[in-house]
């Protein structure tokens, strides 16, 4: 039910968004028949529902420049206007919530939002806070890929936590691109589940070390369930 917003919007952020979670969420859900199925059965209804003008306005993401629209071209002139902020001021950047300020210098009206939330960082907060903001999310969605694959927490709950934060922040770093959601709570909260996986995994790993946690009878033991 969730395709239906980026395709009755026709955002092409919110579709490439939306293909990027289902390559994240084939790559952590197992491979059995069952969820197989699954993923077939829902690629098959979110192409279905994408009408002809859907497919059009996607095709023009890609379009060169000659036949891009105003739209696309706008967005694309406000990150070259992050890049040179950024590469004007490496260190403080505009200000926090400052590039609407500027906007106007580059011929857009005053006001105007960037539509990135990476490259808005790198204007208003320099080089260093823009890979500050970068590696807080990319470094927990890494471990988090990590810990999913892992065979001691794959089938369990830490597992299945670890799969979504990893889904999650795949579709939030896509669309962050296209859209400043810097303000944005839900990423943050659900990166700080990622961290507390993070933690407990590593306090269970010295704990019980070299076992497989979702064996009942070692999940059962004081020395487990006192690092959970």
């Amino acid at each position: 039910m969730m395709i239906h917003a980026p395709m009755i919007a026709e955002s092409r952020g919110g579709m490439l968004t939306a293909i990027a979670v289902g390559i994240a969420t084939f790559l952590v859900i197992p491979k059995t028949k069952e969820t197989t199925a699954y993923l077939v059965i829902a690629l098959f209804v979110a192409l279905s529902l994408a009408g002809p003008p859907v497919v059009e306005r996607f095709r023009t993401t890609f379009a060169p420049p000659e036949e891009r629209d105003g739209s696309a071209q706008s967005r694309l002139d406000l990150w070259k206007v992050c890049i040179t902020e950024m590469l004007r001021h490496p260190i403080t950047g505009v200000g926090p919530a400052h590039f609407p300020l500027i906007a106007d210098e580059y011929g857009f009206p005053e006001g105007k939002a960037s539509h990135t939330t990476w490259l808005n960082a790198g204007a208003e907060l320099g080089i260093g806070g823009m890979v500050c903001l970068i590696g807080f999310f990319a470094y927990t969605g890494w471990h988090c890929l990590r810990i999913a694959y892992d065979k001691r927490w794959r089938k369990t709950e830490i597992g299945h936590l670890a799969a979504m934060v990893f889904t999650f922040l795949v579709g939030y770093a896509v669309g962050a691109q296209f859209v400043t959601l810097d303000r944005l709570e839900a990423p943050f909260f659900i990166t700080l589940i990622g961290t507390g996986l993070l933690r407990v995994t590593d306090q269970m790993r010295h704990a019980v070390p070299m076992q497989d946690p979702s064996d009942p009878a070692i999940s059962a033991t004081p020395a487990l369930s006192k690092a959970a």
